[in-house]
């Protein structure tokens, strides 16, 4: 059964109800025809965020999955003291209750307090076996350029190879880490995956099936909702920059 309606009941309904900052624009509108787009290889499987504070993207992410797939979020939650930068505020009541009421099957996204430049190799390894990869993954916990290309690296080995990263922030002139951040990654080229969509909030990233998901989003039933669609560069890679 497509989760797609519940994706389009939370955002039309009830996202305003979910403290945050993801709003409704393109970074909302672009997950239902990536999801789409996507192979067979990522059906059955869920969504990844670092950075949940209320829930608001995460609902958003795991509701494009689904019935019977299992997300999971990390984030410092009640351990504040680590949040250096002052990206965001989690609560993790807040986000389980936000998950009840509005996520589809919320009994299968599991919230958990964690510092990401802590997880060792081990409990990344056990997140592989217990999800078995991720359709999305959303970077969005601390704006540093360090916590970037760690929580950047991190997610990459979480995602499938069908899948997406999600990186929030990029070029807000607030946070300039994130950009800073993800630039030195992407010129390293020890990130395999590259930009393929740019919106005012968020930078969208895959591996090798970036050339014909440019072109599924730019068709015409997807160029309908939006107000703009340009092609851009960035680090080298051909982007659209797509706005609601």
């Amino acid at each position: 059964m497509s989760a797609q309606p519940d994706l389009q009941t939370y955002v039309r309904e009830h996202l305003s109800q979910v403290p945050g900052w993801s709003g409704s624009g393109a970074s909302m509108l672009m997950l239902e025809p990536l999801a789409g787009i996507q192979d067979d290889s990522c059906h059955q499987l869920g969504s990844f965020e670092i950075g949940v504070h209320h829930g608001r993207y995460l609902i958003a992410l795991h509701n494009t999955c689904q019935r019977g797939s299992r997300s999971l979020g990390l984030d410092l939650f009640d351990d504040q003291s680590r949040n250096i930068d002052g990206s965001g505020s989690g609560d993790l009541e807040q986000a389980r209750s936000n998950l009840r009421r509005f996520a589809r099957q919320p009994k299968l996204v599991d919230l958990r307090s964690a510092d990401s430049l802590a997880l060792t190799d081990t409990e990344v390894q056990k997140i592989q076996r217990s999800y078995g990869g991720f359709r999305f993954a959303s970077i969005d916990g601390g704006h540093t350029p360090i916590h970037v290309a760690n929580d950047t690296t991190l997610a990459a080995r979480l995602v499938a190879p069908a899948g997406f990263l999600i990186v929030d922030d990029f070029f807000n002139p607030n946070f300039p880490g994130v950009t800073e951040g993800l630039y030195r990654l992407l010129e390293s080229h020890n990130l395999p995956f590259v930009p393929m969509i740019v919106t005012l909030k968020k930078l969208f990233l895959c591996v090798s099936f970036a050339p014909r998901y440019r072109a599924a989003i730019a068709s015409d039933s997807v160029r309908s909702e939006l107000a703009t669609m340009k092609a851009v560069e960035i680090a080298g890679n051909p982007c659209l920059s797509v706005a609601a």
